[in-house]
């Protein structure tokens, strides 16, 4: 147990062969971690994280439970496999341990680690450990599953480090709420003993040791890749971290198969010039240069819209064709002149003129535009947030566009319907006064009872919100102990209606009628088959694509 505590302070070291890379005791690795914890707010990260061979040294923080790090996990296993194992692969858990003074989790203000200084919040996507929850002495974004989860891991890197990566690979495909069980039997381990050791002593001491460094050096992010103590910013796949590998060990054998690039980013800026990567992936991948082309970019929108916003898409058009000259022009001032020529039914709108066709990223974006007259128009449908002006306004409705398939019991998308509830919460913090809600998509035959019912309470009773509070907990985490037609009564009794007059409404057919209505709908605003939530605010302000956020952030769409 001392040899394994010594590696844990170190993260999961996941060579197959560590005495290969390094003749040194568990008191040699004690070292370098003491001197990281000691010294987490001096110097470079890399000049504090010793190199004890040539070997990369791969240090991966994550939440166990985060899709982002799941990827990340996956990408370099595959990595590490490709370097046949000439690499350190250590993973180290992000959580807050109640055990833990400030001091030693390096909390004073106004004082940064190396960790913080690369990636200011958004640069990547991930998981953020803003807020965190558990029953115990840890706490976690994702709750106790998380840290039982990540636990888990470490005991089975204990007990069998011949089948973690297999473990992981398994786990990070299935989904989080499933059996861990189902995996480690899989892979023959043994689940009593691994669970007996995770929920006692071992376990604790472990996930405390394991979570200390990302705490020491204030990492709130998953993932976060630190490659040979430097902090890695790049995109988290196979190709992309090799590259960045290979950089620093040119000798290694897979460096001769990554090529220069895999996409444009991996190229280097040069003053004034366009880079694209040319046969991105392969061993013949290169970078290529070009002059900018001048062009103009049309921006259509209106002062109507305060939730419509331009300068995230105007911001990546100047970065990736830097020729462009921009002009604005609000359709309120003149309606019919721009709108009426190129047939305009949402705005903002991006009109390029035909110099855009010369530009060297043309043909990679040719796929988003229309041709329209003697310009290209960009396809509505790639902004998020879109005002409608020939719509009807409509003050305080809101229309909710949902797929139909996250509605099936044992199979309902969680986040879909934790996202429902979302958003008509806030919507009823101002002052609602019309609520409709439309299921896009094909109906699984599970949940046309479902979705029947749902058209039916919305109609009829008007306590949408109460009804699915009930339902939806029932719809994802279904209580062995109630019945589905249980379940049913008790979510209709809280709209006060009644199981008959529910199936009356559904004998009258309202469901095939509004899901026509519902279609209909859909159809004039362009929204396909949906695999998203898709929200319509005042009959006039289009979004798509709506993700769960913090109730603040969902106020700021003018919900």
């Amino acid at each position: 147990m001392k040899s394994l505590m010594a590696a844990i302070l170190i993260g999961f070291a996941t060579t197959l062969s560590p005495e290969e890379n390094c003749e040194c005791g568990p008191e040699s690795l004690d070292v370098r971690t003491e001197t990281v914890i000691k010294e987490s707010s001096n110097g470079k990260l890399q000049e504090r994280w010793k190199k004890q061979d040539d070997a990369p040294k791969l240090d991966l923080f994550v939440m166990s439970l985060c899709p982002y790090g799941m990827e990340a996990e996956n990408e370099i296993i595959t990595l590490v496999e490709q370097l046949h194992q000439k690499a350190e692969f250590n993973i180290y858990f992000i959580a807050d341990d109640e055990a833990t003074t400030a001091v030693e989790k390096n909390d004073s203000p106004g004082e940064k680690t190396n960790a913080e200084s690369i990636l200011a919040p958004g640069d990547r996507d991930g998981c953020s450990a803003a807020a965190s929850s558990g029953t115990g002495r840890f706490r976690s974004l994702h709750g106790q599953p998380e840290i039982d989860e990540g636990r888990r891991q470490l005991v089975i890197w204990d007990q069998y480090p011949e089948k973690f990566h297999a473990y992981l690979l398994c786990r990070n495909t299935s989904r989080p709420d499933s059996d861990w069980r189902s995996c480690a039997e899989l892979l023959n381990l043994d689940v009593e003993n691994i669970d007996y050791l995770a929920r006692g002593p071992e376990g604790e001491e472990l996930f405390a040791h394991s979570i200390q460094l990302g705490n020491v050096l204030s990492i709130n992010l998953s993932p976060t890749l630190f490659i040979d103590g430097e902090e890695y910013a790049g995109r988290m796949d196979a190709a992309a971290i090799g590259r960045r590998v290979c950089s620093s060990h040119p000798q290694l054998p897979v460096c001769q198969q990554l090529g220069e690039c895999g996409t444009d980013n991996d190229c280097t800026d040069r003053a004034q010039q366009v880079a694209l990567c040319h046969s991105p992936n392969t061993p013949q991948a290169h970078c290529n240069y070009f002059d900018p082309v001048r062009f103009q970019l049309t921006v259509l929108f209106s002062s109507q819209c305060l939730q419509c916003d331009s300068e995230p898409f105007l911001n990546s058009t100047r970065r990736l064709f830097p020729g462009v000259e921009i002009a604005r022009h609000n359709i309120d001032d003149q309606p019919a002149s721009w709108v009426e020529r190129y047939g305009i039914e949402e705005v903002p709108a991006y009109i390029f003129d035909t110099d855009f066709s010369s530009t060297a990223r043309f043909n990679r974006v040719q796929h988003l535009l229309e041709r329209k007259k003697n310009s290209f128009v960009l396809k509505p449908q790639i902004a998020q947030t879109t005002f409608w002006p020939k719509r009807k306004f409509v003050r305080n409705r809101l229309d909710l566009f949902m797929p139909a398939a996250a509605f099936s019991r044992n199979s309902a998308t969680e986040w879909v319907l934790e996202l429902e509830e979302d958003i008509i919460d806030v919507w009823k913090m101002g002052t609602p006064k019309e609520l409709n809600v439309h299921f896009l998509g094909p109906i699984p035959g599970k949940a046309t009872s479902e979705i029947a019912r749902r058209l039916c309470v919305a109609d009829k009773f008007g306590e949408y919100d109460n009804y699915i509070s009930a339902r939806n907990s029932y719809l994802t985490q279904p209580d062995s102990e109630a019945s589905d037609e249980d379940n049913v009564r008790k979510s209709i009794d809280s709209v006060r209606g009644n199981v008959i007059e529910i199936m009356e409404c559904i004998d009258k057919g309202l469901k095939s009628i509004r899901l026509k209505r519902s279609e209909a709908l859909a159809d004039s605003l362009g929204l396909e088959a949906a695999t998203s939530v898709t929200l319509l605010v005042n009959n006039q302000v289009l979004i798509r694509n709506v993700e769960r956020k913090n109730p603040g952030d969902l106020a700021k769409l003018g919900i």
